[in-house]
């Protein structure tokens, strides 16, 4: 099969989680006053398990793992350290560069773009390819 269908949901599942997370964020932040590592860490949470319960449901429904809080875990670990290659890059992107510091969003792209595709495979390979087995 030329296409796969996995990639294609599992992109689209990440678009949702990020609407989500920035979502939840704003009204944690600007809303109810609580501080940026509060708000970003409770948004962050929501949209990871929000992702992982469409992900399970739509994108690798066929590898789902009976132990659904062994696979949540997994899938928490691997969007953790997606997170943190997101952020090594807006960073990197933003310190090195004029032009991504005065349009962050560009840096924003960058590390979620590269970073999607290491959830991806960290998601298929990690969390979801080795449950076939159980």
């Amino acid at each position: 099969m030329i296409f796969s269908r996995r990639p294609f949901f599992f992109g689209i599942i990440g678009a949702v989680g990020f609407i989500v997370d920035a979502t939840a964020f704003s009204g944690l932040f600007y809303v109810f006053g609580f501080g940026h590592y509060t708000s970003r860490s409770a948004a962050f949470l929501l949209a990871v398990s929000l992702t992982w319960a469409l992900n399970r449901t739509y994108t690798f429904r066929a590898t789902v793992s009976t132990n659904k809080v062994r696979e949540y875990w997994r899938y928490m670990g691997v969007q953790t350290l997606g997170a943190l290659i997101n952020m090594v890059i807006y960073g990197v992107c933003i310190e090195s560069s004029r032009m991504f510091y005065e349009l962050p969003v560009l840096a924003l792209m960058l590390g979620s773009i590269t970073a999607m595709f290491f959830n991806y495979a960290g998601a298929y390979r990690f969390v979801y390819y080795g449950n076939r087995r159980e």
